[in-house]
């Protein structure tokens, strides 16, 4: 009995290349589904979530949760430390949204510094208990309340004085060798925060300027006018 070799050893999905064909429209409509929905969440997410608070939530979820999930998974750290981490972490944060609510922007300013003062100390606090340097990320985090209490260019003076804690501790506690480095990297980033803001203040201020300016023309030539 002949056999044919040739038709046992077909391939099914050549008699099927139209469906095969079909996985690339597939993932195409997927994509573009994806995306939609991306965008209508965030046009819906926009009001409650500003882009800026939740940059920061973000960011402080992913250092608050990986240094907790390292020290768990280090022996050398006790559970005490970590739970400690954890509330300083989840006090900071809870502050700072504090800080940024609208209620807090009517208070005193004396409250605020109050706010800002507590939110610092949770920082320094997790510079001794977590020895991972990253942390320095809720100094970044921290900083953007700055201007609320004093003007850009004095919270641009003062940013070596907020960023040396990270190398004093890392350095000499933890006996990290390049923590000025870090500290320095860390510092460069909140003076380019600030110079950003200044940037924004200055061009929202030259509408208003050129509106006064054309008030003020306006006027004198009404007076040359009834003169």
């Amino acid at each position: 009995m002949n056999i044919d070799i040739s038709a046992k050893s077909h391939d099914i999905k050549y008699d099927l290349w139209p469906i095969a064909g079909c996985d690339k429209i597939l993932v195409s409509l997927l994509t573009k589904l994806v995306k939609t929905i991306g965008s209508v969440m965030r046009e819906k997410l926009k009001p409650l979530f500003p882009l800026d608070i939740f940059s920061a939530v973000g960011t402080w979820a992913i250092v608050a949760i990986s240094a907790c999930y390292f020290m768990l998974a280090d022996t050398s750290y006790d559970i005490c430390s970590v739970i400690a981490a954890a509330c300083l972490h989840i006090c900071f944060i809870t502050l700072w949204l504090r800080s940024t609510s609208e209620t807090t922007q009517n208070a005193s300013r004396i409250s605020k510094m109050v706010l800002l003062s507590v939110q610092y100390v949770c920082v320094i606090s997790l510079y001794f208990l977590v020895p991972y340097n990253y942390t320095a990320i809720l100094i970044t985090i921290w900083c953007t309340l700055l201007p609320k209490v004093m003007s850009v260019r004095s919270a641009m003076l003062t940013a070596p004085l907020w960023s040396s804690p990270l190398w004093l501790i890392y350095q000499f506690h933890w006996q990290e060798q390049y923590a000025f480095v870090s500290s320095a990297l860390f510092f460069m980033f909140n003076i380019c925060n600030y110079s950003g803001r200044a940037d924004e203040k200055m061009s929202g201020s030259l509408p208003l300027n050129n509106s006064r300016n054309a008030s003020l023309a306006e006027t004198s030539c009404l007076r040359q006018l009834d003169m």
